[in-house]
């Protein structure tokens, strides 16, 4: 991992805390050229002159996708139900025969199907989210080995206007933000989204203690946590763990708060 010379002072001093009360030795930020208080981000141009054309199966692979998308949704509403029709919609819908997708990618939509199914018949959270941050990596790696990331970049609509203030909505706008940037950094895959993401976490505003949020104080504090924590990780699989712990925590504050997150 690359080092960033001039990290933002908050940012370093909360990592450097955090590392120093896990009796750890600092290890280096990730690098993303994005700075929170600027002008929205978008994404460096292809170096390749000539945009690569949507393939044949470019249609099937966006509408998996979107199962995919929309167990994540369900989870981190804290709807059970919801993300158990979209694991069954999902499974469904991936081709099992030889011969109706192209050949590489074959590995990726077995393994989707057997997360699918997993999450389907998932009756703990932890397992669920897992399955789903899993889902997420195997788009990504699917992504990266068949060379087609800057194509999906292109296609891939971000809002990127950062929120601002310190009302509990406020703090949920910017975990929604942080959690969208992360999961692009899975799906991608994007180590600049990713640390976005993170690093949105790091300089949102404390969770406020109020009445209106009794009870989902000490999750919105270890959502914060962990993706402090995955600010430093840039190992594929390290990154799935957390996001999945993530989910977990978003989805006991809504089940909780129902209405929490507008």
């Amino acid at each position: 991992m690359q080092t960033v010379p001039h990290a933002p002072r908050a940012v370093i001093g909360v990592l450097s805390l955090a590392w120093a009360t896990l009796g750890c030795a600092p290890a280096p930020l990730v690098r993303a050229d994005w700075d929170p208080s600027g002008p929205a981000h978008h994404p460096p141009a292809s170096a390749d002159p000539e945009p690569t054309e949507p393939g044949p199966h470019a249609a099937q692979m966006h509408s998996w996708f979107d199962g995919v998308t929309a167990a994540r949704d369900a989870m981190i509403a804290g709807d059970g139900p919801a993300v158990t029709v979209a694991a069954e919609q999902l499974s469904a819908a991936l081709p099992a025969g030889p011969g109706t997708v192209p050949k590489t990618w074959r590995p990726s939509i077995d393994q989707l199907r057997a997360d699918a199914v997993e999450l389907q018949h998932a009756t703990e959270l932890g397992a669920a989210a897992s399955a789903i941050a899993r889902m997420a990596n195997t788009c990504g790696q699917c992504h990266a080995s068949l060379g087609v990331v800057p194509a999906v970049e292109a296609a891939l609509v971000t809002d990127d206007a950062v929120p601002r203030g310190a009302t509990a909505h406020d703090v949920m706008r910017g975990h929604a933000f942080g959690a969208e940037r992360m999961w692009e950094g899975m799906v991608l895959p994007s180590t600049d989204r990713w640390v976005r993401g993170t690093t949105m976490f790091v300089i949102t505003p404390d969770c406020p203690q109020d009445g209106a949020t009794a009870g989902s104080d000490s999750r919105c504090d270890r959502t914060r946590a962990l993706a402090r924590r995955a600010h430093l990780v840039d190992d594929p699989r390290g990154r799935v763990a957390l996001y999945g712990e993530i989910l977990v925590t978003c989805a006991g504050c809504h089940t909780r708060t129902p209405g929490a997150v507008r």
